[in-house]
């Protein structure tokens, strides 16, 4: 396990249940929570992955989870390891800790693992059941420059670079409920010699850290959900011929090529600015995160360049509107309507 580990594990740890009945002690309650000694309730949680670990490696790992939910700061191993109170019976040395996330044996995959197989069982995550595995990416910003992987990244939401770390996010959804899954750090290439990792792409993260070690239900309806710049042929590529057979949804490139009937080629956006003003567009309502948001949209089965088959739905807020959204998935038998859902929710 490596420091670099550390945002992965922070999201492996987080147990499966909607809430955590968390009790701790602290003199004065305007101070911040100490941990004295893991709750019960907690305790009996955590020793359901007790067979990943040694004994004293587990104890650790106990402990640093607990100091994840109490902590109120940064979650630094330094903090982490202020969380837990000096009256603790059984506090490591901070050395312990930071050991733990650079060199102890025991490995992530399964931890992940295990807690999805938890999640999986609570939920009746069974024969035909829709799990969604969804991918994303976010930034923490930083001052300093000693932070591993730090950065100028491009922010979409606020238009221009930011000083960060860039995190490849996933999560598990099945049905109303979902969990955390992995995250991993986003090294830019121009930057790994400085660090000394070996360079991925953030699909090549995606799937090699996240979806080709993870294990489903047998027989299960298992989906990528991912933004437009993870819906390319290598990841594509690689999620459809996994065992799982996933298949890819989410928001796709407006330049994205269409290979037509007669061989001709037109971009997504083209393409579906003429079947606005051809097709009768249709009026649909979904529930967005407790939301209820209705779109006109336009759908059809294209051949993507590269890619090959898959369904693509345009949606637009009112039906004047110049700009359209796009949409697409390797699953042809979804309508857009589906679609739509899935990706909103």
């Amino acid at each position: 396990m490596h420091t670099k580990y550390a945002f992965a594990f922070i999201y492996i740890v987080l147990l499966y249940y909607n809430i955590v009945i968390w009790i701790y002690k602290c003199s004065k309650m305007t101070k911040k929570p100490k941990i004295v000694k893991i709750p019960g309730k907690l305790d009996e949680q955590l020793r359901q992955f007790e067979d990943l670990f040694t004994k004293p490696i587990f104890e650790n790992f106990s402990y640093m989870a607990s100091a994840i939910m109490a902590c109120t700061g940064s979650k630094n191993i330094q903090n982490l390891h202020g969380t837990i109170s000096d009256t603790c019976e059984d506090k490591k040395d901070y050395q312990t800790y930071r050991y733990f996330f650079n060199k102890a044996k025991w490995d992530e995959n399964e931890v992940a693992q295990k807690k999805a197989d938890l999640f999986f069982k609570a939920v009746g995550a069974k024969k035909g059941k829709r799990i969604l595995i969804i991918i994303d990416d976010t930034f923490n910003e930083k001052k300093g420059e000693k932070t591993f992987g730090v950065g100028w990244f491009w922010d979409h939401k606020v238009k221009k670079h930011i000083w960060a770390n860039n995190i490849v996010t996933s999560a598990i959804q099945c049905k109303d409920y979902f969990i955390p899954h992995k995250a991993v750090l986003y090294v830019k290439e121009e930057d790994v010699e400085k660090w000394d990792v070996e360079f991925k792409k953030k699909h090549e993260i995606a799937y090699g850290e996240f979806i080709k070690p993870l294990e489903v239900p047998p027989r299960a309806n298992p989906y990528v959900v991912v933004d437009a710049a993870y819906f390319n042929k290598g990841f594509i590529d690689n999620c459809r011929s996994n065992p799982n057979h996933y298949h890819v949804l989410g928001r796709i490139k407006s330049n994205l090529i269409i290979i037509q009937d007669d061989g001709s080629e037109i971009n997504v956006k083209d393409y579906f600015k003429k079947e606005f003003k051809k097709e009768d567009p249709k009026k649909v309502t979904i529930n967005v995160r407790g939301k209820t948001k209705t779109y006109w949209i336009v759908e059809t089965v294209v051949n993507l360049k590269s890619i090959g088959k898959c369904k693509i739905v345009a949606s637009k807020k009112e039906l004047d509107d110049e700009k359209a959204k796009y949409y697409g998935g390797t699953d042809i038998v979804l309508s857009g309507k589906a679609i739509l859902s899935i990706y909103g929710e």
